[in-house]
């Protein structure tokens, strides 16, 4: 049996309408973790004294992304507005 939340893309629209709390925890977490990838390298050239201007700039834009991340409201599921990642 798989776990909750881990069926074809159907199941996860179902489970926005029925756990918006949830459902956001858990995309929330995903994407928070896809990019920390970005964060993690400018955030030691950070640490070391070490970033160019363009990386602390980076840096800065994808902490804002994941605090507007965290502020998602998942109520308007599923038009939900998600903010603009900076990879884009």
């Amino acid at each position: 049996m798989l776990p909750q939340h881990s069926d074809i893309e159907i199941a996860w629209y179902a489970s926005i309408q029925q756990e918006p709390n949830g459902w956001k925890t858990v995309t929330t977490q995903f994407y928070i973790q896809e990019f920390s990838e970005y964060i993690a390298p400018l955030q030691d050239a950070v640490d070391l004294e070490i970033a160019t201007e363009e990386e602390r700039s980076l840096l800065e834009a994808w902490n804002k992304y994941r605090v507007l991340l965290n502020r998602v409201d998942t109520s308007t599921a599923p038009d939900i507005e998600w903010p603009t990642s900076p990879a884009e």
